[in-house]
C-alpha cells in the first residue's frame, strides 16, 4: 500500500540559490502537514531519488530551475508541463539534468508515482560558496505556503503572482 504524500526539497545549499529547495523543507518541518505527507531533504541525490518517490501516490518536488524569469519567480509543473520525460526538454529547463534522469528511470521501472508536481524557483545565482540571493531567499515562504495548501488539498497554485505567504 502507498503512502500518500512525498515533499523532496533538492538542491545544493553550498550553491547559492541552488539550495532552495532544501530550505523549503525546513519551512515546512515546521508547519502543520497533514498525517499523509512527509518532507524529506532530497539534496542532490540524482537517480538515488527512485527508491525514495516508489511507494507514494504523490511526490512533490522542490528546486530551482532556469526558466528565463526574473529570480525569486516561481512556478508549478507537473511533469507534462515541464516535459521531463519526453525526449524534448526545451520547454523548462532544469539546472541539473540528474532530477530528469531520475524520473526517467522511476518512469521505465513503473515505479513513478501517479502524480508527480515540480515547484521550481528562478535562481539568481548557482555559483559555489555564494550566499542565497535575497530575491530567491524571500520567495521560500510563500513556496512553503502553496506546497502546504497542495498537500493539505486546498488548492494547487501555479505561481507566486498572487498568493499569501507564511507569516514569519
Amino acid at each position: 500500500m502507498k503512502t500518500h504524500t512525498l515533499i523532496l526539497g533538492l538542491g545544493n545549499p553550498l550553491m547559492a540559490d541552488d539550495g532552495a529547495g532544501v530550505q523549503v523543507i525546513e519551512l515546512l518541518r515546521k508547519a502543520s502537514l497533514p498525517a499523509e505527507a512527509r518532507v524529506q531533504d532530497g539534496g542532490t541525490a540524482g537517480v538515488g531519488l527512485v527508491p525514495e518517490m516508489e511507494n507514494y501516490q504523490r511526490v512533490i518536488l522542490v528546486d530551482c530551475a532556469m526558466m528565463g524569469l526574473q529570480p525569486g519567480r516561481w512556478q508549478r509543473f507537473t511533469l507534462d508541463d515541464a516535459n521531463l520525460l519526453g525526449e524534448n526538454n526545451s520547454e523548462l529547463s532544469l539546472h541539473n539534468a540528474s532530477l530528469r534522469d531520475a524520473l526517467r528511470l522511476a518512469d521505465a521501472l513503473n515505479v513513478l508515482p501517479p502524480e508527480v508536481v515540480i515547484y521550481g524557483v528562478q535562481p539568481a545565482s548557482v555559483e559555489w560558496g555564494r550566499p542565497m540571493s535575497d530575491q530567491v531567499r524571500a520567495a521560500l515562504p510563500t513556496i512553503a505556503q502553496a506546497i502546504l495548501e497542495e498537500a493539505t488539498n486546498i488548492q494547487h497554485p501555479t505561481s507566486n503572482i498572487q498568493h499569501p505567504i507564511i507569516k514569519r
